[in-house]
């Protein structure tokens, strides 16, 4: 289990790097598609990092038990 708590850590710091380029470059804002959404790239990332977040909890929890 523990390569699998790797594995998510790995793309969650990759997930935060991407967070802080979007921010840095004034990018979060923008729409994540062209149909129209109302769904911004900083919501999507803010999305992948919560859930990678609660899986390697989640992960780390039943590691633990």
């Amino acid at each position: 289990m523990s390569k699998h708590i790797d594995e998510i850590a790995s793309a969650l710091f990759d997930a935060l790097d991407v967070k802080g380029t979007l921010e840095r470059e004034q990018l979060e804002h923008l729409p994540k598609n062209n149909e129209g959404t109302g769904r911004t790239i900083g919501d999507c990332i803010s999305n992948v990092i919560l859930i990678l977040e609660n899986l390697e909890k989640n992960l780390e929890d039943k590691a633990n038990e």
